[in-house]
């Protein structure tokens, strides 16, 4: 029997989600398995904070630890290390963590759906947030378009039709509960909040979990496979999306062809959760010390984060811009989103910019993959735009679209 005595270590959590039990989480149930844990807010050793306060700032002597689980990036001029969503490594200081991956688990992989599943309910809609990020307005437009063809339950208090006990409260089981709630569906409308590169939560694990087809907007990552579901951005616009799953809908076979791929990428790795536990370790284990927080030399990092942060919310509306510039061309052969171009052009080349005037291969790590994904989106608008000139069969196009 181990008998041997626990290190004892002073840890507090601030500035999380309304409603988050300070006492009864995550992080203390992992870090009491291996700690005697004291939860104090008093000259704590660790401090783990995410991004709905301020509280983390007044703490200057303990390891800061960034906790995100929305679409915000890391300040590593205020935290030694973080959690989240951005695909970097920062020097071995940050972790990628997808929240909801860990629902899905290396035997779905092989998943091979009954025909049973193809006679569900149609879809659902479960949402409380209504303006938060310009996702939110977006999913109830394209609900709402989605109703013309078949009813969508909507047991959310967002276009609520439907009353539904078994959804247990935000601060009961609620995560079990709605993935147990979504295998009654066929489909499952999975908006994002906002668009960013590699921002997913739990909106499209929870229903790959349970077996219901996600209609997913979002930034989406490498780990997913696209075959899966139906990837809202590959469309034109909501009524080609609607198409689709209308063909979806009434053909079983196809359905059931979607439904029975592999969720996740085949590179990917199905440790997240031995990762987590490790990078958590691993900081509580080299003791309160800082990492070398210096804010002369991660200043220039933060003003072209925001910068860039800037175009990222542009480049959200430009792609509907796009789209909707075809109906127009046919009736005045003028680009709506023209005066949006120039800037979409210069995305990439900003995104360089900004990697060639920080200095230092560790601190150029955090522009790498985003400029990198503009150099993309880049290729990508320029496709679109070829495709608009070409179906006009007019030169006169060529000049208002501003493109080499």
């Amino acid at each position: 029997m181990n008998t041997q005595k626990k290190k004892k270590i002073k840890i507090w959590l601030c500035d999380f989600w309304p409603g988050f039990n300070t006492y009864k989480n995550g992080y203390v149930s992992l870090l009491g398995k291996h700690y005697d844990l004291e939860i104090t807010s008093e000259n704590p050793d660790f401090l783990i904070y995410s991004c709905f306060g301020l509280e983390h700032l007044k703490y200057k002597k303990c390891v800061k630890i960034f906790h995100n689980g929305e679409n915000v990036h890391p300040d590593f001029n205020e935290c030694d290390y973080s959690i989240g969503f951005d695909d970097i490594d920062f020097a071995g200081r940050h972790l990628r963590y997808g929240w909801g991956n860990l629902l899905i688990r290396p035997e779905m992989q092989h998943r091979k759906p009954s025909r049973d599943l193809a006679s569900r309910r149609f879809c659902n809609f479960i949402y409380s947030n209504a303006n938060s990020g310009e996702g939110a307005k977006l999913r109830q437009e394209f609900c709402k378009a989605l109703m013309a063809y078949k009813h969508v339950d909507c047991p959310g208090k967002i276009l609520h039709n439907l009353d539904a006990p078994d959804l247990e409260p935000r601060d009961g089981d609620w995560a079990a509960s709605k993935v147990k709630f979504l295998a009654k569906y066929k489909f499952t409308i999975a908006f994002e909040n906002s668009v960013a590169p590699g921002y997913v939560t739990e909106k499209l694990p929870q229903p790959l979990a349970a077996n219901s087809v996600p209609i997913y907007m979002g930034g989406g990552h490498p780990d997913f496979n696209t075959k899966a579901f139906v990837n809202v951005t590959d469309y034109k616009d909501f009524d080609a999306v609607i198409e689709r799953i209308i063909e979806l809908d009434t053909n079983d076979d196809l359905y059931l062809e979607m439904l029975g791929q592999p969720p996740m990428a085949p590179h990917y790795r199905f440790d997240m959760g031995e990762r987590y536990e490790k990078f958590i370790l691993e900081i509580i284990e080299r003791g309160n010390k800082h990492s070398n927080k210096v804010r002369r030399q991660f200043s220039d990092i933060h003003r072209l984060q925001r910068q860039l942060d800037a175009k990222e919310k542009e480049i959200i509306t430009v792609k509907g811009d796009l789209f909707s510039a075809e109906e127009k061309l046919h009736e005045t052969g003028v680009l709506g989103g023209n005066k949006l171009f120039p800037n979409l052009l210069k995305l990439s080349e900003l995104g360089y910019r900004a990697v060639s005037k920080v200095s230092g291969k560790r601190k150029r790590e955090h522009f790498e993959l985003r400029a990198k994904s503009y150099a993309a989106l880049r290729q990508e608008f320029l496709a679109q735009a070829k495709f608009l000139k070409e179906k006009t069969k007019t030169g006169a196009t060529e000049q208002k679209l501003n493109c080499p």
